[in-house]
């Protein structure tokens, strides 16, 4: 990681995209797992109140506009150093983190689901089939999963790293229709607490932060 003598600003999750309705409930752990894994490193952690970085960040995006030549587009560069700009005038920082979180498709193929680089697995519920599956049985289709996607500035604005990582499968399979009359069908049901790992959790962020932070081991951990 690049010096970090000053602090590390972490905005809330989701301040530059909506959130999905379908995370509301997952986002503030998955914060917690964040903070956690940067203060490891012994470095100064603050942060900003949601609503003051989503009127900052509009702000900046009208700025950024208003700057912009006729024959140039605002880009997502372009709102972020306004922004680094205006939050300096604040507060003191090295670098700013923007964590979002969303949700995409994801292959499943046996009864693993994969994507954005991770393979996790997938609840089966068999249900009546039960006594009809063995461990060789296999799914294919596809889930909605939520990814990580983060973003580090400097203090001049300029992004230093980015990446993004699968964290948790969002779904179970539930096999439906009659064994005596067919093969099954298949239906997906949410995953009651689809954050619930948080080991995982922890070594997914941590990739989301390598290589710009060597990971500790073990993960920080946060229930």
């Amino acid at each position: 990681m690049s010096s970090t003598a000053g602090a590390i600003v972490i905005l809330p999750m989701n301040v530059v995209r909506p959130l999905p309705e379908s995370l509301e409930g997952s986002a503030p752990a998955t914060w917690e797992v964040l903070r956690a894994s940067l203060a490891a490193h012994d470095t100064p952690i603050k942060t900003v109140a949601f609503d003051s970085a989503q009127g900052l960040w509009r702000a900046s995006a009208r700025e950024a506009v208003e700057r912009a030549t006729r024959s140039s587009k605002v880009a997502f560069p372009d709102v972020a150093r306004v922004f680094v700009e205006k939050l300096s005038g604040f507060s003191e920082f090295t670098h700013l983190v923007i964590p979002s979180l969303f949700v995409q498709g994801a292959r499943v193929e046996g009864r693993t689901a994969s994507w954005d680089g991770v393979e996790r697995p997938v609840e089966i519920d068999a249900g009546a089939w039960s006594d009809r599956l063995d461990e060789d049985t296999k799914f294919g289709g596809a889930v909605p999963a939520a990814s990580l996607h983060l973003v580090v500035l400097d203090a001049g604005g300029r992004v230093v790293h980015e990446r993004q990582v699968g964290l948790a499968v969002l779904s179970r399979i539930r096999l439906t229709g009659n064994p005596e009359l067919g093969a099954p069908g298949f239906e997906a049901l949410p995953v009651a607490d689809p954050f619930a790992d948080r080991e995982a959790m922890g070594v997914g962020i941590a990739e989301a932060l390598s290589p710009w932070i060597t990971p500790r081991d073990p993960a920080p951990t946060v229930r």
